[in-house]
């Protein structure tokens, strides 16, 4: 069952942490390389931001406290949110590769 309200927040909470963000980053690179490759599934990228939202969460719960068990779903929706936060990254780094 989806929390938007808790993927909304798991996101916000990657993104504003300097350790995640900077994952994000790492996640941002490969997925330009595949794009760069022509191997570039979108499926693909929103799980690879999963494990990004899997340790956000962990982070999250030690910080704040427990915040329940997370679906996939609800993993799922954060992780698109951060692939499409990402988006613009990954374009620009495409374009660098490319050059």
């Amino acid at each position: 069952m989806l929390d938007q309200h808790l993927a909304d927040e798991l996101a916000l909470y990657t993104v504003n942490d300097s350790g995640l963000y900077n994952r994000c980053r790492c996640c941002a690179l490969n997925l330009a390389r595949k794009h760069k490759r022509g191997i570039y599934d979108t499926a693909g990228a929103v799980t690879l931001f999963t494990y990004v939202i899997d340790d956000a969460a962990t982070q999250y719960r030690r910080e704040f406290g427990p915040i329940g068990r997370l679906s996939r779903d609800t993993k799922r929706a954060a992780a698109a949110d951060l692939l499409e936060r990402f988006e613009d990254e990954i374009q620009e780094l495409l374009e660098k590769l490319n050059a």
